[in-house]
């Protein structure tokens, strides 16, 4: 098997992570009673029990520069010594307990008009960054609209964590409008 990257140009590395596992008390614990149990009982509420874990980027870096190549789309395959490890949508599953499925259609337009947006993001010129969604969150008074935010900050900070300054999707904003939907969402992509 082939490695992505070739014994000979792999280089010392240090591995960043932008995933703020703290996110995960503040969201809980800025809300009130109501709302905590809310998001006990979301596809995120899992998440309380990680809020304390250690990540190590040692392993992680060892993965990847392990990594090897696979004709399947959603695994990614590591070689340890003369044993594959993979790790697939399957696991990503079981992992994190979100759904997995084909995605849908993500118009940002009707994030534009979502309430969230028109309440706290007017100003923001169709753009919205994570960290103007945690100084929201953080002055929010309205616990249903916190809420939201919170389970927006839960993407940007813990699942797809990116730079501070990275803008959001605002298809997000859209799909937090209404709970069902957005617990039962294919946050695992095929």
């Amino acid at each position: 098997m082939e490695y992505f990257i070739d014994v000979e140009e792999r280089v010392r590395g240090k591995i960043s992570n932008r995933c703020k596992l703290e996110i995960i008390n503040e969201v809980y614990y800025g809300l009130d009673s109501e709302h905590q149990q809310k998001f006990t009982d979301s596809c995120f509420g899992h998440l309380l029990s990680v809020a304390e874990i250690k990540i190590s980027l040692q392993i992680i870096h060892q993965c990847i520069v392990r990594a090897v190549r696979t004709l399947k789309e959603n695994e990614v395959w590591c070689k340890f010594g003369n044993k594959i490890a993979r790790f697939g949508l399957e696991e990503f599953v079981l992992i994190t307990g979100l759904k997995a499925g084909e995605l849908e259609s993500e118009d940002e337009n009707l994030g534009l008009q979502s309430d969230l947006i028109q309440k706290y993001f007017k100003k923001s010129k169709e753009k919205v960054v994570r960290k103007q969604l945690l100084i929201a969150f953080r002055r929010c008074g309205n616990q249903a609209d916190k809420f939201k935010m919170g389970l927006l900050l839960m993407l940007a900070y813990v699942l797809l964590s990116a730079e501070e300054n990275t803008s959001l999707n605002l298809w997000w904003f859209h799909v937090v409008d209404n709970f069902d939907r957005f617990n039962s969402y294919a946050w695992g992509k095929r």
